[in-house]
Protein backbone atom coordinates (compact mmCIF):
# COMPACT_ATOMS: atom_id res chain seq x y z
CA UNK A 1 0.00 0.00 0.00
CA UNK A 2 2.82 2.08 0.46
CA UNK A 3 3.44 2.63 -3.39
CA UNK A 4 0.10 4.20 -4.46
CA UNK A 5 0.91 6.45 -1.49
CA UNK A 6 3.94 7.36 -3.01
CA UNK A 7 2.91 7.51 -6.17
CA UNK A 8 0.14 10.05 -5.59
CA UNK A 9 2.26 11.96 -3.30
CA UNK A 10 4.26 12.68 -6.53
CA UNK A 11 1.19 14.22 -8.41
CA UNK A 12 -0.23 16.14 -5.60
CA UNK A 13 3.52 17.99 -5.16
CA UNK A 14 3.92 18.13 -8.94
CA UNK A 15 0.42 19.56 -9.79
CA UNK A 16 0.68 22.03 -6.67
CA UNK A 17 4.31 22.87 -7.84
CA UNK A 18 2.66 23.87 -11.17
CA UNK A 19 -0.42 25.79 -9.86
CA UNK A 20 1.86 28.07 -7.69
CA UNK A 21 4.68 28.43 -10.46
CA UNK A 22 1.09 29.27 -12.73
CA UNK A 23 -0.15 31.83 -10.38
CA UNK A 24 3.47 33.66 -9.89
CA UNK A 25 3.47 33.94 -13.78
CA UNK A 26 0.08 34.95 -13.97
CA UNK A 27 0.57 37.73 -11.05
CA UNK A 28 4.01 38.51 -12.76
CA UNK A 29 2.54 39.49 -15.88
CA UNK A 30 -0.44 40.79 -14.42
CA UNK A 31 1.54 43.33 -12.49
CA UNK A 32 4.23 43.85 -15.77
CA UNK A 33 0.78 44.71 -18.09
CA UNK A 34 -0.20 47.28 -15.82
CA UNK A 35 3.21 48.89 -16.22
CA UNK A 36 3.32 49.23 -19.10
CA UNK A 37 0.24 50.52 -19.82
CA UNK A 38 0.86 52.76 -17.05
CA UNK A 39 3.90 54.38 -18.74
CA UNK A 40 1.99 54.57 -22.07
CA UNK A 41 -0.39 56.25 -20.87
CA UNK A 42 1.41 59.44 -19.71
CA UNK A 43 1.75 62.41 -21.97
CA UNK A 44 4.79 63.07 -23.69
CA UNK A 45 7.13 66.32 -22.34
CA UNK A 46 9.34 68.17 -24.63
CA UNK A 47 11.87 68.64 -22.51
CA UNK A 48 12.62 65.25 -19.43
CA UNK A 49 14.97 67.68 -16.79
CA UNK A 50 13.97 66.88 -13.28
CA UNK A 51 16.86 67.44 -11.57
CA UNK A 52 20.31 69.76 -12.50
CA UNK A 53 22.62 70.27 -9.45
CA UNK A 54 26.91 70.94 -9.70
CA UNK A 55 29.04 68.60 -8.93
CA UNK A 56 32.90 67.63 -8.29
CA UNK A 57 35.14 70.28 -10.08
CA UNK A 58 31.76 72.77 -11.05
CA UNK A 59 30.62 70.16 -13.62
CA UNK A 60 27.06 70.45 -14.17
CA UNK A 61 24.88 66.89 -13.64
CA UNK A 62 21.36 66.56 -15.07
CA UNK A 63 19.18 63.89 -14.34
CA UNK A 64 15.96 63.38 -16.95
CA UNK A 65 13.00 61.05 -16.94
CA UNK A 66 11.78 59.80 -20.40
CA UNK A 67 8.63 59.48 -22.38
CA UNK A 68 7.37 56.17 -23.65
CA UNK A 69 5.98 55.13 -26.73
CA UNK A 70 5.12 51.67 -28.64
CA UNK A 71 6.49 51.09 -31.72
CA UNK A 72 3.01 51.20 -33.58
CA UNK A 73 2.31 54.89 -31.72
CA UNK A 74 5.69 55.56 -33.57
CA UNK A 75 4.85 54.46 -36.71
CA UNK A 76 1.04 55.98 -36.41
CA UNK A 77 0.46 58.74 -33.86
CA UNK A 78 0.22 62.36 -35.22
CA UNK A 79 1.12 63.74 -31.92
CA UNK A 80 3.54 66.18 -32.84
CA UNK A 81 6.44 65.57 -31.13
CA UNK A 82 5.96 61.86 -31.72
CA UNK A 83 5.87 62.76 -35.75
CA UNK A 84 8.95 65.36 -35.14
CA UNK A 85 10.76 62.13 -33.62
CA UNK A 86 9.79 59.63 -36.54
CA UNK A 87 10.67 62.21 -38.81
CA UNK A 88 14.60 62.60 -36.87
CA UNK A 89 15.20 58.74 -37.24
CA UNK A 90 18.02 57.57 -39.28
CA UNK A 91 17.20 53.56 -38.77
CA UNK A 92 14.29 51.53 -39.19
CA UNK A 93 11.54 51.65 -35.94
CA UNK A 94 11.76 47.76 -35.49
CA UNK A 95 15.08 47.75 -34.49
CA UNK A 96 14.49 50.72 -32.16
CA UNK A 97 15.27 50.85 -28.66
CA UNK A 98 15.30 54.28 -27.23
CA UNK A 99 16.54 57.91 -28.49
CA UNK A 100 18.34 60.65 -26.68
CA UNK A 101 18.15 64.29 -27.56
CA UNK A 102 20.51 66.74 -25.76
CA UNK A 103 20.25 70.73 -25.95
CA UNK A 104 22.93 72.79 -24.30
CA UNK A 105 25.02 75.78 -24.59
CA UNK A 106 28.49 76.88 -23.57
CA UNK A 107 28.82 80.09 -21.60
CA UNK A 108 32.46 81.58 -21.13
CA UNK A 109 34.04 84.64 -21.06
CA UNK A 110 37.71 85.31 -22.87
CA UNK A 111 40.55 88.10 -22.89
CA UNK A 112 42.34 87.72 -25.53
CA UNK A 113 46.13 89.53 -26.43
CA UNK A 114 46.33 90.93 -30.09
CA UNK A 115 49.19 92.03 -32.15
CA UNK A 116 49.87 93.62 -35.12
CA UNK A 117 49.77 92.64 -38.22
CA UNK A 118 48.81 92.44 -42.37
CA UNK A 119 47.57 89.89 -44.35
CA UNK A 120 46.12 89.15 -47.98
CA UNK A 121 42.71 88.16 -48.32
CA UNK A 122 41.12 88.04 -51.34
CA UNK A 123 43.91 90.13 -53.15
CA UNK A 124 43.22 93.00 -50.25
CA UNK A 125 46.11 93.38 -47.91
CA UNK A 126 44.35 93.79 -44.79
CA UNK A 127 46.47 95.90 -41.93
CA UNK A 128 44.60 94.68 -38.45
CA UNK A 129 44.64 92.83 -35.30
CA UNK A 130 45.49 89.38 -34.93
CA UNK A 131 45.04 87.13 -31.97
CA UNK A 132 45.05 83.00 -30.85
CA UNK A 133 43.60 81.68 -27.81
CA UNK A 134 42.54 77.66 -27.23
CA UNK A 135 42.11 75.27 -24.12
CA UNK A 136 41.30 71.54 -23.57
CA UNK A 137 37.75 72.41 -25.14
CA UNK A 138 37.81 75.59 -27.87
CA UNK A 139 40.47 76.58 -30.01
CA UNK A 140 40.06 79.60 -32.14
CA UNK A 141 42.31 82.05 -33.84
CA UNK A 142 41.63 85.51 -36.29
CA UNK A 143 42.04 88.73 -37.46
CA UNK A 144 40.50 92.25 -36.38
CA UNK A 145 40.71 95.09 -38.52
CA UNK A 146 38.50 98.14 -38.46
CA UNK A 147 35.60 97.36 -39.65
CA UNK A 148 35.63 93.67 -39.67
CA UNK A 149 36.82 90.73 -37.88
CA UNK A 150 37.43 87.19 -39.25
CA UNK A 151 37.43 83.85 -36.70
CA UNK A 152 38.38 80.28 -37.24
CA UNK A 153 37.45 78.38 -34.33
CA UNK A 154 36.87 74.64 -32.85
CA UNK A 155 34.79 73.53 -30.29
CA UNK A 156 34.88 69.90 -28.67
CA UNK A 157 32.16 68.29 -26.19
CA UNK A 158 32.50 65.18 -24.06
CA UNK A 159 29.41 63.73 -22.04
CA UNK A 160 28.80 60.81 -19.92
CA UNK A 161 25.46 59.34 -19.93
CA UNK A 162 23.80 56.72 -17.45
CA UNK A 163 20.77 55.06 -17.99
CA UNK A 164 19.18 53.53 -14.56
CA UNK A 165 16.16 51.81 -14.27
CA UNK A 166 14.47 53.02 -11.13
CA UNK A 167 11.02 52.40 -9.37
CA UNK A 168 10.17 55.80 -8.02
CA UNK A 169 7.24 54.54 -5.82
CA UNK A 170 6.91 51.14 -4.28
CA UNK A 171 3.79 49.53 -6.39
CA UNK A 172 4.96 51.89 -9.66
CA UNK A 173 6.64 50.62 -12.42
CA UNK A 174 10.21 50.96 -13.16
CA UNK A 175 10.85 53.48 -15.07
CA UNK A 176 13.97 55.06 -17.27
CA UNK A 177 16.57 57.54 -15.63
CA UNK A 178 18.93 59.37 -17.56
CA UNK A 179 22.17 61.14 -15.96
CA UNK A 180 24.17 63.38 -18.14
CA UNK A 181 27.39 65.04 -16.85
CA UNK A 182 29.42 67.45 -19.40
CA UNK A 183 32.90 67.39 -18.75
CA UNK A 184 33.27 70.63 -19.71
CA UNK A 185 32.22 72.78 -16.78
CA UNK A 186 31.24 75.98 -18.83
CA UNK A 187 28.60 73.49 -20.58
CA UNK A 188 24.82 73.84 -19.56
CA UNK A 189 22.81 71.24 -20.41
CA UNK A 190 19.52 73.10 -21.63
CA UNK A 191 17.16 70.30 -22.57
CA UNK A 192 16.79 66.86 -22.63
CA UNK A 193 14.42 64.73 -24.80
CA UNK A 194 14.31 61.40 -24.43
CA UNK A 195 11.61 58.14 -26.25
CA UNK A 196 12.10 54.82 -24.10
CA UNK A 197 10.61 52.16 -26.61
CA UNK A 198 7.80 50.28 -24.86
CA UNK A 199 5.69 47.59 -26.60
CA UNK A 200 2.20 46.02 -25.35
CA UNK A 201 2.60 42.58 -23.39
CA UNK A 202 1.29 40.38 -26.19
CA UNK A 203 -1.86 38.28 -25.64
CA UNK A 204 0.25 34.82 -25.17
CA UNK A 205 1.68 36.50 -22.33
CA UNK A 206 -1.48 37.87 -20.65
CA UNK A 207 -2.53 36.62 -17.53
CA UNK A 208 -5.58 34.62 -18.53
CA UNK A 209 -3.90 32.83 -21.04
CA UNK A 210 -0.79 32.67 -18.99
CA UNK A 211 -3.25 30.96 -15.99
CA UNK A 212 -4.83 28.68 -18.85
CA UNK A 213 -2.02 27.10 -20.29
CA UNK A 214 -0.51 26.55 -16.61
CA UNK A 215 -3.93 24.74 -15.52
CA UNK A 216 -3.76 23.19 -18.83
CA UNK A 217 0.39 22.07 -18.16
CA UNK A 218 -0.49 21.20 -14.49
CA UNK A 219 -3.63 19.03 -15.15
CA UNK A 220 -1.70 17.29 -18.13
CA UNK A 221 1.36 16.25 -16.34
CA UNK A 222 -0.63 14.78 -13.33
CA UNK A 223 -2.24 12.48 -15.73
CA UNK A 224 0.39 11.35 -17.43
CA UNK A 225 2.66 10.46 -13.79
CA UNK A 226 -0.53 8.50 -12.89
CA UNK A 227 -0.95 7.20 -15.84
CA UNK A 228 2.85 5.84 -16.21
CA UNK A 229 3.10 4.21 -12.47
CA UNK A 230 3.66 0.36 -12.41
CA UNK A 231 0.83 -2.17 -12.76
CA UNK A 232 -0.94 -2.97 -9.35
CA UNK A 233 0.29 0.82 -7.71
CA UNK A 234 -3.24 1.90 -8.52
Amino acid sequence: MSKPNTYNLIVIIGVIVLIILSCYSVISNYLSSNDINELLERDIQENNIVKQEVGKLGLQITTASSNYVSRNELRDSDRALVKQLRKELEGPVRTLERTTQLLTSRIDSLALGVRDTVVVINGRTIEGKSFKYSNEWISLNGLCSVDSVWLNYTMKADYHLEYHWKNKSLFGPKELNLIVRSKDPNVRIDAVKQFQIVDPTPWYKRPLPMGVAGFASGLVVGLVIDNIAPNGTK
